[in-house]
């Protein structure tokens, strides 16, 4: 029986977002009898790393305090994968994909994998970033260098962004395997009833009233400001809808401001961070996807998805290969805010064809978008790797 293969993740922080929340997803789930996992995180957030240590996952902190401690990073890298004998390096995110990439290579270890979460390259307004551009040229060169030195393979979070780093990068496409973010279907079974109605009444929702909800960060690029601004033309159809906003940001005077101008105050929800976003998705109606900047893969949408609810959002990449419109939500043209609006009343005011959409979004998350699945093509990736057959 061959021993099994020692992978070291490596990223920023363990905080809540989306790259973190899919590193502990992917690695409390592989096969532990093929692969011995350990996770080292450069900086101090710590939030997920009870859920690792929990599943029996060695964790690591650098407690670096920022980037410009690198040349430690290196150090402190190169001599854990020296101690550790480690077959496999996989980054996640910036900063753990060049001082991953560079320590993998000084210390010659087989494999070395970087997983592209995001288009960061793409344009300003697309992506919502305000980096000068000579900066932006250096942060990408340097991307672009360690990733041909290295000779790292790479794992694009859909096909949008293999294009987009194929492109910026100037990656071999066939170096760039498209492995979708995923969820765990199961971990979005319908809530106790008892409970969803007590978070009905917590929250002064009527009933009988179309019910819509965004989970993003409150910040310019993800739009919620076109939802709002579509709220008085959803209103004169349906009087007591509801908007629920979940997620904190720079964003949220302004919206509020934005909402009591519009005279709508009343009927949206500011709700912060919260830890029962299952439960609000599984009392919600619609869900709507305003954001206007090129996503890696929206999970948020995933999530909705999982949760049997049809989603609204606008025809940007990567949407449309999560959305297929007609069947499982609605694609609208950006910023297009009545058109949004009227694709948002068409589903409210038809129960049966959201229950349709609903069902097929279950089916696309379960096909496509299922963590398991996720896990068999990144253990298959490593395997190959190793075995030299890419």
């Amino acid at each position: 029986m061959r021993a099994p293969v020692r992978v070291l993740h490596l990223i920023e922080t363990l905080g809540r977002g989306g790259a973190e929340r899919q590193l502990v997803d992917v690695v409390c789930r592989m096969h532990r009898a093929r692969f011995v996992n350990t996770v080292c995180y450069l900086y101090e957030r710590d939030d997920l790393k009870s859920e690792l240590t929990a599943a029996g996952v060695n964790v690591i902190g650098l407690q670096l305090k920022n980037r410009r401690e690198g040349f430690k990073a290196i150090v402190r890298l190169c001599r854990l994968l020296r101690a550790g004998n480690f077959a496999v390096v996989h980054t996640w995110l910036y900063d753990a994909d060049i001082f991953g990439r560079l320590a993998g290579r000084l210390t010659r270890v087989p494999l070395i994998v970087s997983s592209l979460q995001n288009s960061w390259y793409e344009p300003p307004a697309m992506n919502g970033t305000h980096v000068h551009p000579h900066k932006l040229a250096l942060v990408r060169a340097l991307d672009a260098w360690t990733g041909r030195l290295s000779r790292a393979r790479f794992i694009a979070s859909s096909a949008f962004v293999k294009q987009s780093m194929v492109k910026h990068l100037g990656l071999r496409e066939e170096n760039v395997e498209v492995i979708y973010n995923a969820v765990d279907p199961q971990a979005f079974a319908p809530a106790d009833g008892a409970r969803l109605n007590d978070l009905r009444r917590s929250l002064n929702l009527p009933d009988g009233s179309p019910v819509l909800i965004c989970v993003a960060r409150l910040v310019p690029q993800k739009g919620q400001r076109y939802v709002i601004e579509a709220m008085p033309t959803i209103l004169r159809k349906f009087p007591s809808a509801r908007l629920l906003l979940v997620g904190r940001g720079e964003e949220e005077g302004r919206l509020r401001e934005q909402a009591a101008r519009l005279n709508v105050a009343r009927h949206v929800q500011f709700l912060g961070q919260r830890s029962d976003v299952k439960d609000l998705l599984q009392l919600s109606d619609l869900f709507v996807f305003p954001s206007l900047c090129a996503e890696g893969l929206p999970v948020a949408m995933i999530e909705a998805m999982a949760m049997r609810l049809p989603c609204v959002a606008w025809r940007v990449e990567p949407n449309p290969e999560v959305i297929e419109h007609g069947a499982s939500g609605l694609l609208v043209e950006p910023q297009r805010t009545e058109e949004f609006a009227e694709a948002i009343g068409a589903l409210a005011e038809q129960p049966d064809l959201r229950r349709r959409m609903g069902e097929r979004g279950r089916a696309i998350v379960e096909e496509r978008f299922n963590v398991h699945r996720t896990v068999q093509q990144l253990e298959a990736l490593y395997e190959r790797g190793l075995q030299g057959r890419f």
